[in-house]
C-alpha cells in the first residue's frame, strides 16, 4: 500500500471516530433535553393520575342516570349499554393511572403511547358503545380530549420538534412564508373548534340526548335527515364521528412549534390526513344524506363548509412537509432540522393586540378568494336553488342539488393556492349541469335555458388563470 493510500486510510478512520463522537454527544444531548423537558412537565403526569382516579369513580359520582333508548341501539338494552360504558370508564381509568404512574419517570415512551391510546379510545368509545346517557358521552369525550392534551401536547410526546430551533430557518426553500407559523395554525384551530361544536350538537340529537336538533332553517328536513342516520341498528352517528375527527384536528394543530414542516413532518402529514381525506368524506356523507333523506340540515351544511375551508388552509403545510421529506429521502440536504431560511415576515402571535390586521393577514397567506372562485360559489348556490325556483322534483332535482354542491366544493378547495388547479373539475361539473335538463327530460323551456346558462357559467369560470400571490418552491408550477 502506498503512502498516499495510508494517509487516506488514516483520514477516513479519523472522520469515522469524529462522527462517532458527535453521534455520542448528540445522543447524550438529546437524552439531557428529554430529561429537562420531563422535569418541566412533570405536573402533567400527576394531572393524568387524578384523571385516571376520576374515571374510576365517575360511575359512582353520576349515580342513577336518565337513559335513552335510540332505535339504532335496539340490539342491546339501555341498561346493558350503560353497564358496559361504566365498566369501560373504570378499566380506562385503571390503565391510565398505571401508565401515568410510569410517566413520573423520564424515558417512558411506551407509557406515553398507552396514555394516548386511552385518550383516543375514550373520545371514540361513547359512539362505538352507543352510550345511552348524555353524561357518559360528555364525560368520556371531554376527558379523552384532556388525556390526549396532557399526554401529547404538554409533555411533548412527539419529539421531532424538541431539538430544533423553531424560530430560525422556518421558511421552506423557495417559499415566501412559513406555512407552520402560529398565525396560520390558529385559524385551523378556531375552525376545527367551531366545526366540533356544530357536529357535537347534531350528534346529541342523533344519539337521542336532545329531543330537537339546532336548526334555524330546515326544521322538518333536518329531523328527517338525522332520523335516517340513526334508524339502523348498526348505524353509528356520523355527526359524532365528525366531532371526533374535528377534536383531533384541533389537538394536532397545537403539536410542535413553527417550522414543524421540517421538525415534525409526520405530524403535519397526520394533520393532512385528518383534514383532507376525512374532511372530503364528511362532505360526501353530507351530500348523500341530503339527497337520500330528501332533506337539508343546517348543522351538516355548516360543518361541511368549515371542513372545506380547513382543506384549503391546511394544504400548504402538507405540501411543504412532503417537499421536505422528498429532499431528505433524496439526500439533497445534510441537516434536515436546519433546512430553510429565517422568517422575518411573520408577525408574532403575541402582537395580535398591537398589529391585529397584520396577524390576520398572515393567518390567511396561501389562500386567496379570486373573483372567478367567488362567482363559482354563487352560481353553484343558484344551481342548488334552481329546482325550488322552477318547481322540479325527483331525479332532476337531486342531480341539480349534487351538481351545484360539487361546484361549490371545488371552488372552495381551490381558494387554497396549492389546490388552485382543482377548480378545473368545475369544467366537467358545469358541462354536466348544462346537459342535465335535456338528458332528464325537463320539458319547461325556461328551465332548460336557465340550467344550460348556469352550467356554462360554472364551466367558463373555471378557466381564467389568476396566478399565485405567494411562492411555494417546486410546487409553483402546479399553481395555475
Amino acid at each position: 500500500m502506498s503512502e498516499h493510500e495510508h494517509e487516506e486510510s488514516r483520514r477516513a478512520a479519523r472522520r469515522s471516530v469524529t462522527r462517532s463522537d458527535e453521534s455520542t454527544l448528540g445522543s447524550a444531548r438529546r437524552r439531557r433535553i428529554r430529561e429537562e423537558q420531563h422535569a418541566r412537565t412533570l405536573w402533567a403526569s400527576y394531572a393524568l393520575l387524578l384523571v385516571g382516579v376520576w374515571l374510576m369513580i365517575a360511575p359512582l359520582a353520576f349515580g342513577e342516570e336518565v337513559l335513552v333508548d335510540t332505535a339504532r341501539a335496539s340490539w342491546l338494552s339501555s341498561s346493558a349499554r350503560a353497564t358496559i360504558a361504566r365498566w369501560n370508564e373504570v378499566l380506562c381509568g385503571a390503565v391510565l393511572t398505571l401508565a401515568a404512574w410510569r410517566m413520573l419517570e423520564p424515558h417512558r415512551a411506551i407509557a406515553r403511547r398507552i396514555v394516548l391510546a386511552v385518550g383516543v379510545w375514550l373520545s371514540l368509545s361513547p359512539v362505538v358503545l352507543a352510550a345511552p346517557s348524555a353524561s357518559i358521552y360528555a364525560n368520556d369525550t371531554l376527558i379523552g380530549m384532556l388525556v390526549v392534551a396532557l399526554g401529547a401536547l404538554v409533555p411533548g410526546a412527539i419529539d421531532e420538534g424538541i431539538f430544533a430551533k423553531s424560530s430560525a430557518a422556518a421558511v421552506p426553500p423557495g417559499w415566501s412564508y412559513d406555512p407552520s407559523s402560529w398565525p396560520q395554525r390558529v385559524v385551523t384551530i378556531v375552525l376545527a373548534l367551531a366545526a366540533f361544536l356544530v357536529a357535537r350538537s347534531l350528534a346529541a340529537f342523533q344519539l337521542g340526548y336532545d329531543e330537537r336538533a339546532w336548526e334555524p332553517f330546515f326544521v322538518r328536513q333536518t329531523e328527517s335527515a338525522t332520523d335516517a342516520a340513526a334508524s339502523s341498528p348498526w348505524m353509528i352517528s356520523d355527526a359524532a364521528l365528525a366531532a371526533f375527527v374535528f377534536t383531533f384536528v384541533m389537538l394536532v394543530a397545537f403539536v410542535s412549534g413553527p417550522a414543524r414542516w421540517r421538525t415534525a413532518p409526520w405530524v403535519v402529514v397526520l394533520q393532512g390526513v385528518l383534514v383532507i381525506p376525512l374532511g372530503l368524506a364528511h362532505v360526501a356523507i353530507t351530500l348523500v344524506h341530503s339527497v337520500t333523506s330528501e332533506g337539508w340540515s343546517t348543522p351538516r351544511l355548516v360543518s361541511a363548509a368549515l371542513a372545506l375551508v380547513m382543506i384549503a388552509l391546511v394544504g400548504d403545510e402538507v405540501i411543504a412537509a412532503f417537499q421536505h421529506l422528498a429532499r431528505v429521502r433524496a439526500g439533497a440536504i445534510e441537516e434536515p432540522l436546519r433546512e430553510g431560511r429565517d422568517d422575518a415576515r411573520t408577525p408574532d402571535l403575541a402582537e395580535v393586540r398591537e398589529r391585529p390586521s397584520e396577524v390576520v393577514k398572515a393567518s390567511l397567506w396561501g389562500a386567496s378568494a379570486t373573483w372567478n372562485l367567488l362567482a363559482s360559489v354563487l352560481l353553484g348556490a343558484l344551481v342548488m336553488m334552481l329546482p325550488a325556483l322552477i318547481g322540479l322534483d325527483g331525479a332532476a332535482a337531486d342531480a341539480l342539488h349534487v351538481g351545484g354542491a360539487l361546484a361549490i366544493v371545488f371552488a372552495l378547495i381551490a381558494t387554497g393556492e396549492v389546490f388552485r388547479a382543482v377548480r378545473y373539475a368545475n369544467v366537467v361539473v358545469g358541462a354536466v349541469i348544462a346537459i342535465l335538463p335535456i338528458v332528464l327530460g325537463v320539458h319547461a323551456t325556461d328551465a332548460r335555458i336557465l340550467g344550460i346558462a348556469l352550467g356554462v357559467g360554472v364551466a367558463l369560470l373555471a378557466l381564467p388563470r389568476t396566478g399565485p400571490v405567494e411562492r411555494y418552491g417546486a410546487w409553483d408550477r402546479f399553481v395555475v
